[in-house]
């Protein structure tokens, strides 16, 4: 993973553990989550930020086909979008 990708995702779970003061558990699947859409990035060889909404939804479907739970699925999903949702807004 490039390493400007590897600072906004940093930025960002810093970012929900001061400002939203979300728990470590879920801090810690977050953080897996945004790495394995990293890992799929670099595989696309396609920057993180540069995945567009085709890309996403394989994403998606490539860990509903790897059998996780569809619990584990929508947390992704949430980690996900907010990390774009962030990125936008600190103009990335």
């Amino acid at each position: 993973m490039a390493a400007a990708t590897h600072n906004l995702i940093d930025a960002y779970l810093t970012h929900l553990r001061v400002e939203r003061r979300l728990a470590d558990h879920t801090l810690e699947s977050y953080s897996r989550d945004l790495q394995r859409l990293g890992a799929f990035a670099a595989g696309l060889e396609t920057p993180i930020l540069g995945l567009d909404r085709r890309a996403l939804e394989n994403f998606v479907a490539g860990m509903m086909s790897e059998g996780l739970s569809p619990r584990s699925v929508a947390r992704s999903v949430a980690a996900v979008r907010g990390f774009y949702r962030y990125a936008v807004l600190a103009r990335r």
